[in-house]
């Protein structure tokens, strides 16, 4: 009986057989396209198959596991070993380790952090933040105000190819597809003001980071959003996306309602019951350990504060500019006051009630065994 080392995901602990590929018969690039799903079948053929006596897998991140056959097995071939019909895992030997074999550690295939694990995460986080340089935090939120105005954009642009219909059911699409944005800004690292209010937040609440890297990254990450997002409002305008049919008048009384029609204590509340809901949208992105559950994660809370009509200041960013460039009765001065009371009000929401609760839930708390 012979061993073979492998790793391996912890899913592919149910799997039996090792498949043999004979190397006379397989092209090695076709190979790895096949490994890698590119191709449906296999362009090998197999001199052989051997059923395992018993099979330990860990997670990718853990240590080399034993793998006992029945059947002694010629160290010189090139196992590959078998996690389904079609997905074959590249193997390797190595020489047994000195003395007796360890047993396997347990494999965590979790696909969700805890409140405490996300908590502790955005201490991690908001530490990474303020090390950041000005330079790095500032064009990152260019790229976040980018993200959000593009997602403001699409959401007018709908808004108003669709306005025959009723306003119930335009708000509902537009609510659908604005989240996007904020998808685009946490699987791609960028800066968002409104966020960092809560995860920079919370690791100046754990006293990880001072008050001068806290204001550093929520000063150069919301400069750093208004830029990007008049600067996409004054691209969309020039480059006649504004001026479809429907388009501009949306928007135009968009900004209208954000910049001139409420009052200024409205603006507030509703910035911070926006914010809340955009926090515990990138919470809930954070709990997920999968690009799939990430994006599943944010996008009821996003959807929902768009539904509701609420303030976001980064939003603001592009869709009060992206009126006036459509000829919206807001003027600069209107703008500006927007943007201050609106981002007070989101900086309550998301540091007072998301990150402050959450401090005050998790502080003593001992810290949970590292997943894997």
């Amino acid at each position: 009986m012979a061993s073979v080392y492998i790793q391996a995901p912890s899913f592919y602990a149910a799997a039996q057989r090792v498949v043999i590929p004979d190397q006379a018969n397989c092209n090695t690039q076709k190979w790895k396209d096949w490994t890698r799903g590119s191709l449906k079948q296999s362009p090998c053929s197999h001199s052989s198959s051997r059923e395992a006596k018993h099979i330990f897998i860990v997670n990718m991140a853990g240590p080399t596991t034993d793998v006992a056959f029945t059947t002694e097995i010629p160290k010189s071939s090139p196992f590959h070993f078998g996690g389904g019909p079609e997905a074959y895992l590249p193997v390797y030997h190595s020489h047994p380790p000195p003395g007796p074999t360890p047993a396997p550690a347990p494999s965590d295939i979790s696909l969700n952090r805890t409140a405490l694990e996300i908590y502790l995460a955005n201490i991690a986080y908001g530490q990474a933040k303020a090390k950041a340089s000005r330079r790095k935090t500032f064009l990152l939120g260019i790229m976040a105000g980018a993200y959000i105005g593009l997602a403001g954009l699409m959401m007018c642009t709908m808004g108003g190819h669709l306005r025959t219909l009723p306003c119930g059911i335009v708000k509902g699409i537009c609510a659908l597809v604005f989240p996007f944005g904020l998808q685009l800004v946490l699987l791609n690292g960028a800066e968002m003001f409104t966020g960092n209010t809560m995860v920079s937040g919370t690791a100046f609440l754990a006293k990880k980071i001072t008050l001068s890297g806290l204001l550093k990254n929520w000063g150069f990450a919301f400069l750093g959003n208004l830029v990007g997002g008049v600067s996409l409002a004054a691209l969309a305008a020039a480059a006649g996306l504004l001026s479809a049919p429907g388009v501009g008048e949306f928007i135009s009384n968009v900004a209208v309602t954000k910049a001139v029609s409420k009052k200024p204590l409205q603006l507030f509340l509703q910035a911070i019951i926006c914010n809340a809901l955009v926090c515990l949208a990138v919470q809930c992105s954070t709990s997920a350990k999968d690009t799939t559950g990430k994006i599943v994660g944010l996008w009821m809370p996003v959807m929902a504060f768009v539904a509701m009509g609420v303030e976001h200041s980064v939003a603001n960013m592009f869709l009060i500019p992206a009126g006036m460039f459509s000829g919206a009765g807001v003027s600069a001065l209107a703008f500006l006051k927007n943007l201050l009371i609106v981002s007070l009000g989101n900086a309550v929401g998301g540091l007072g009630f998301v990150g402050l609760l959450n401090h005050l839930i998790h502080k003593q708390d001992p810290s949970p065994a590292p997943s894997r």
